[in-house]
């Protein structure tokens, strides 16, 4: 309701105005404020930063691997292989002939004890094998003994000392009689070459 009496004329100055219980600030409008109300921050997307970095780590790590597969493999260096003398060369070469020629008998002897009592032909089987891997064993050891020994005898004691054992393992194994009559062969070939560098 209006404060004015009388169909909104203006009272008379000092006429007293009612009270109506509503203070200054209750009547006057609050304005708005100059700016919407906003409201909860969207959320943070996660940074991508971590991710394209283990990316290019890999990428890098892969590229240096692709790069190692094609690099060619350094040259050897002939100044660090040891260097021996004639006469180092010539007692190394000496010393594993002399092996070879100590197996080559102890084989020639088990090999050539026959019987035929059933017994003894078992004993004398075993004697050989056990013969053979001594003799391999004992050809290695020669070598590592010596290793001035001129490369092609060292190739030519290790390749017979292969065959021995191989032999006994043909026989352990019962392979068919033919693979073991292949691999006498193969031991006979493998003396030669020996002997031909041993010079016997």
């Amino acid at each position: 309701m209006s404060d004015a009496p009388f169909g909104g004329l203006p009272p008379a100055p000092g006429t007293p105005q009612p009270h109506t219980g509503m203070t200054h600030a209750a009547r006057t409008p609050i304005a708005p404020p100059p700016w919407p109300p906003q409201g909860p921050p969207p959320a943070r997307r996660p940074s991508r930063l971590p991710l394209v970095l283990v990316s290019l780590l890999a990428v890098a790590a892969l590229a240096v691997a692709i790069a190692s597969w094609f690099r060619p493999a350094p040259a050897e260096d002939d100044s660090t292989a040891p260097q021996y003398s004639e006469q180092e060369i010539a007692d190394a070469n000496a010393a594993v002939c002399d092996a070879y020629h100590v197996v080559y008998a102890a084989l020639t002897t088990a090999s050539s004890r026959i019987s035929t009592d059933p017994t003894d032909t078992f004993v004398l089987s075993v004697e050989l094998k056990l013969a053979l891997h001594a003799s391999g064993d004992y050809l290695n050891s020669a070598l590592r003994k010596n290793p001035a020994t001129p490369q092609a005898l060292a190739a030519a004691i290790n390749k017979l000392a292969d065959t021995y054992h191989r032999a006994i393992l043909d026989q352990l194994a019962d392979a068919p009689a033919a693979d073991i009559e292949s691999r006498r062969a193969d031991i006979r070939s493998a003396e030669l070459a020996v002997r031909r560098e041993c010079g016997v």
